[in-house]
Parts: structure tokens; C-alpha cells; sequence
């Protein structure tokens, strides 16, 4: 081992050329073995949805029992169903957040609100991941036409709750079920993540709801008092 004088003048060790050696080696190992758990961490992330997809799924995501009221110009069926329907406070939300549903049944009744995930599940299409029974339904108010031929409705929420951490990201179907009329419809909300994916789907939730005829055919496109030829 060499010695030799340093700028403050005590004398300074020199490591011999194999320990700096096994020192840079162990450094790299550790590198190594970060990089390795992160690409490892990252990859099984990655494998979450493939595995979530091979659990069994079930038909019951269907709607079987449907009902829609009858424009007012057109007299064509308006996709609004009196009976029951809702929508969902926010169009997407991340695992911890709070989502509210909101529900109106006319006439008043009880409900069932079955929340599956869309996705392969050998086939079937969906998974049922919560259910709620009896939930009480209300009519909620129709709101008046505001600026531009808008209806902002502001319903009272029937239901909220925080999304887990094992609902992965996808397209998510509520499954509202009227208890007297045992007529049915959707809401849909979006779970979203920040996990590594090779595709991207986009859902178009904000154009549905921005080009609905909700409530019986008060849509941009169709004409109405005081719009020109082409309906605006």
C-alpha cells in the first residue's frame, strides 16, 4: 500500500487497484439489481390486466328488460329511460377516489345497482366486481333549458364509494335494475391508472354526453324554437 503527502498535508492512503475494483463491481451489482426490480415491478404491472381478464366473467353485464320514451319531433324512440336512469359524477377516477351515481326512477322505486368490468373474461365480456341492493330511488327534478339549449342536471347522488385499489383501469358498467318494473339501464365511468400498456383505448363518454337527446330530443342537431334551418 502506497502512501503520499495530500494538499493539507496529512498523509493520504491509496486503495490498491483490486479494491477499487470490487468496489465498482458491488456498485454495479446494485445498479443492476435496482434496475432489474424496477423493469420486474414494472412488467407485472404490466401483467395485471392479462390476469385480471383469465377470471371467469358472466352474461349478467346484459341489459335484458329496456324501455325508452318517444321523441317529441321526430317520434322516434329518444334512448331515455324514465323508469331508471343515473350518471356518474365524474366520467373517470383513479383507485382511492370517491365516485357518486346518480339515480332517478319514475315511477319511485327501490333499485339494484350491479357494477361490472368490461374486459375478455374468456368470452363473456365482463366481471362483476360490487353490488347494491335496495338502494331507495327517487324522481329527481327534470332541469329547465338553460344558455346555448343546455340541461345541467344537478341530482342528488343514491349512491358513492371509493374506488379500490384492485379495480384496474378500464371501462366500467353500472347496471341499474328498477325493483317494481324491472326495467334496466347503464351508467359508465372510466377507471384509470398510470400503468405501463402498449395500446390506449378512448372512450368517448364526454361526446355522449355532450351530444345526447336526453331529454327527448334536445340535441344541438335538432331543431328547435328559435334556431335557424340548420338547427342552431
Amino acid at each position: 500500500m502506497n502512501e503520499s503527502n495530500s494538499s493539507s498535508g496529512l498523509p493520504r492512503r491509496e486503495l490498491p487497484r483490486r479494491d477499487l475494483l470490487r468496489g465498482a463491481a458491488a456498485t454495479a451489482l446494485g445498479l443492476s439489481a435496482a434496475t432489474g426490480a424496477k423493469q420486474a415491478n414494472a412488467q407485472s404491472r404490466s401483467n395485471l390486466v392479462s390476469q385480471e381478464n383469465a377470471k371467469p366473467g358472466t352474461r349478467d353485464w346484459l341489459l335484458t328488460k329496456t324501455r325508452t320514451v318517444l321523441g317529441k319531433v321526430n317520434v322516434l324512440p329518444s334512448g331515455r329511460s324514465t323508469w331508471i336512469e343515473g350518471y356518474c359524477s365524474a366520467n373517470s377516477v383513479r383507485a382511492g377516489e370517491t365516485l357518486q351515481v346518480m339515480v332517478s326512477t319514475n315511477p319511485v322505486s327501490a333499485f339494484k345497482l350491479e357494477i361490472f368490468r368490461t374486459g375478455y373474461y374468456n368470452g363473456d365480456g365482463a366481471r362483476l366486481v360490487r353490488t347494491y341492493e335496495s338502494l331507495p330511488g327517487v324522481v329527481q327534478p327534470e332541469p329547465s333549458i338553460g344558455e346555448n339549449y343546455i340541461r345541467e342536471c344537478q341530482w342528488e347522488p343514491s349512491v358513492e364509494f371509493e374506488i379500490p385499489d384492485d379495480w384496474l383501469s378500464g371501462v366500467y358498467l353500472g347496471k341499474l335494475t328498477a325493483e317494481i318494473s324491472g326495467i334496466q339501464s347503464y351508467v359508465i365511468f372510466i377507471v384509470r391508472d398510470d400503468r405501463p400498456c402498449d395500446l390506449l383505448f378512448q372512450c368517448s363518454e364526454l361526446t355522449w354526453n355532450a351530444y345526447n337527446r336526453w331529454p327527448t330530443d334536445y340535441c344541438i342537431y335538432t331543431k328547435h324554437d328559435g334556431a335557424d334551418s340548420e338547427g342552431k
